[in-house]
């Protein structure tokens, strides 16, 4: 007969296994990166403190960029909407074992994170603070660039990956702006994009709590035809499915690029 156990949903944890996770997070505290909910309480209490001090606005942007890019996304800033959205692409990086090997020494273009956040989840898996570089049209962190992705203020051939999170609908020429990724990304080097498939209900909604009206996509195979001949492989995917018709969808997809 089997041994008689306590509920599986009771886990206790010790005050001594406490303290020595307190006593490791205190040698190493960008640990704290991997708990959501300290990563939020980082973000807030530097988005508070730096924040102060004023947000950078690009002075110059390109036509392509949707009316009012800056100023929603500098209001949606002080909301922290949608903050743990970036984690479900984020989370797949490290899973690609050529980069796997080699996140202490890859470079990191983030475009678009809007607060740190995205900066700490790459942080916490692997990546390095100093070889992580965000882009956005607005900035109170040291870590993000003021610039447009549509004309991007780096070299060719400058990172190993790009991240492009939730910001293609920013942009009424996304070919202008995948082009520019392309332009940045070494050769092997990937591209991580995710998107959000609307529902068909909230496409007339148009108000500063449910979006502005950008650019749509509806399949990852058009974020995928924005890269063309210049993809190598596509290591990851995530699809509509038709049992998802009324619910928000995000297209999500990973390329190495030759």
């Amino acid at each position: 007969m089997p041994t008689k156990r306590a509920p599986r949903n009771t886990l206790d944890i010790s005050q001594q296994a406490m303290q020595k996770i307190s006593q490791e997070i205190n040698k190493n505290p960008l640990e704290l990166f991997h708990i959501p909910m300290a990563r939020r309480l980082v973000t807030i209490e530097r988005l508070k403190t730096y924040s102060s001090e004023g947000v950078s606005r690009a002075e110059t942007q390109d036509s392509a960029v949707i009316d009012q890019a800056a100023e929603y996304n500098a209001k949606q800033l002080g909301r922290l909407v949608a903050l743990d959205r970036p984690q479900f692409l984020i989370d797949v990086l490290p899973c690609i074992w050529p980069l796997y090997n080699r996140r202490a020494s890859a470079t990191v273009l983030c475009v678009g994170p809007r607060s740190e956040n995205e900066i700490f989840m790459l942080i916490s898996k692997g990546f390095r603070a100093e070889n992580i570089t965000g882009l956005d049209l607005i900035s109170y962190s040291e870590f993000v660039d003021v610039g447009d992705m549509h004309a991007m203020p780096y070299a060719d051939n400058s990172f190993d990956v790009v991240f492009l999170g939730w910001v293609l609908g920013y942009s009424n020429d996304c070919q202008k702006a995948a082009n520019e990724v392309i332009r940045v990304t070494k050769p092997g080097g990937y591209v991580a994009v995710g998107v959000e498939r609307p529902v068909p209900e909230t496409l007339a909604v148009k108000d500063g709590d449910h979006g502005i009206d950008g650019t749509y996509f509806y399949s990852v195979d058009e974020l995928i035809a924005l890269f063309g001949e210049h993809v190598r492989e596509t290591v990851f995917r995530v699809d509509d499915h038709p049992t998802l018709a009324h619910e928000t969808v995000h297209l999500m997809a990973i390329m190495e690029l030759e």
